[in-house]
């Protein structure tokens, strides 16, 4: 990729870059054989696609809407783009036995303010802060704040800010 003027991002190493002289801008996004490409103009697009095929055997298919366990849909006319996690979400949904039909509204209640840890153990041998879960349910919600942490960082930065609070207790 580097002999087609393409640069190795400073924060991702799957992540190449090129810029045109037109100002346009071309993205590849390299995760083992799948390749997902950005690019600010049609003609640089077909033209990279076809330097690609010259090198490595590969397929085009086509525009995206799937990529590494992200469902990508695109409204060319209204320019809006959705990120989703449908198939994810499900299989955590499942892992942990979530009921679906008593999710909340939101990610968390309004006012909502974490308990400190030691808040509700006042018998505590020391001034140390105590867990408020039992040891054998504490890697149990670690488990799922670290999944949910993944889809929020990925495609649901709505409840971004719910998982952070969350995670503050993980210990």
């Amino acid at each position: 990729l580097e002999s087609l003027a393409f640069t190795v991002s400073a924060f991702d190493p799957a992540l190449y870059m090129r810029g045109s002289t037109d100002g346009g801008f071309t993205y590849l996004l390299v995760y083992v054989d799948d390749i997902l490409i950005v690019c600010s103009h049609v003609p640089i697009l077909d033209a990279l696609k076809t330097q690609l095929q010259a090198r490595w055997a590969m397929k085009d298919l086509g525009e995206v809407s799937y990529y590494l366990g992200l469902n990508i849909l695109r409204d060319r006319k209204q320019k809006k783009l959705w990120i989703g996690m449908p198939k994810y979400i499900t299989g955590l949904v499942n892992r942990y036995d979530f009921d679906e039909a008593d999710c909340p509204p939101t990610p968390l209640p309004s006012g909502f303010e974490h308990i400190l840890e030691g808040e509700l153990d006042t018998d505590s041998k020391d001034d140390a802060l105590s867990p408020l879960l039992p040891k054998d349910q504490q890697r149990y919600y670690q488990s799922i704040i670290g999944a949910i942490s993944f889809a929020s960082s990925c495609a649901r930065p709505d409840i971004a800010y719910a998982v952070g609070k969350l995670a503050a207790v993980n210990h």
